[in-house]
């Protein structure tokens, strides 16, 4: 019983420092993170930060992996609804755009690991991410998306999920018009840009 409660606990406190260190990360960045911050915010000592994940890199690591499960989760318990039964990118983005509404630290997290992957050097999380989102992917059009190679699919779903979270800040923060919806935004500024992408000549 006291072993059960003390795991309990442990797990507690580690879901704890993760999603401190989340908000850290979304509020400022993968760049200005520190043990100490995560410290103050989740109320625990550094030493027992340091003993749960090892050093700062892992903990930055299970923090981009947490939110990127979190999108794959959201993105395949919303993908089969009657909502994006028309299986059209545009419906790959609008789920997109929900994930960022309503994860809104999650998703910062991972807009900022795309503007800079090179902060995990050690770890391919774009083959990861890739390979989460391939079942997702392969459920919305078909054949605009489906016979793309990796290089393509990365780059597109970066595009896609950056426009997401450009478009949701800025709902967010009234700085669209009320005409401005997920449609017309969607076919107004960003499938112009998807197509040029996809027309890249990249193997």
């Amino acid at each position: 019983m006291i072993a059960r409660t003390a795991q309990r606990q442990t797990s507690k406190s580690k879901e704890q420092i993760v999603d401190s260190a989340i908000r850290l990360i979304s509020k400022y960045g993968f760049e200005q993170l520190t043990l100490d911050q995560v410290g103050v915010a989740a109320n625990a000592k550094r030493y027992a930060i340091v003993a749960k994940y090892g050093n700062l890199g892992n903990l930055m690591q299970v923090c981009l992996q947490a939110s990127l499960d979190s999108l794959a989760l959201f993105m395949s318990l919303r993908a089969y609804r009657n909502d994006y039964r028309e299986h059209k990118t545009e419906d790959f983005w609008a789920l997109l755009v929900a994930f960022n509404t309503h994860n809104a630290d999650k998703a910062s997290v991972i807009c900022r690991y795309l503007r800079s992957p090179s902060i995990f050097q050690a770890q391919d999380f774009r083959t990861e991410l890739v390979k989460l989102l391939n079942p997702i992917y392969d459920h919305f059009e078909q054949g605009l998306l489906q016979n793309s190679n990796v290089h393509i699919r990365f780059i597109s779903f970066k595009y896609l999920y950056q426009s997401a979270c450009t478009y949701a800040d800025n709902k967010a923060a009234s700085q669209l018009s009320h005409t401005a919806s997920v449609s017309v935004y969607y076919n107004n500024k960003v499938a112009p840009e998807l197509e040029r992408i996809l027309r890249l000549p990249i193997n």
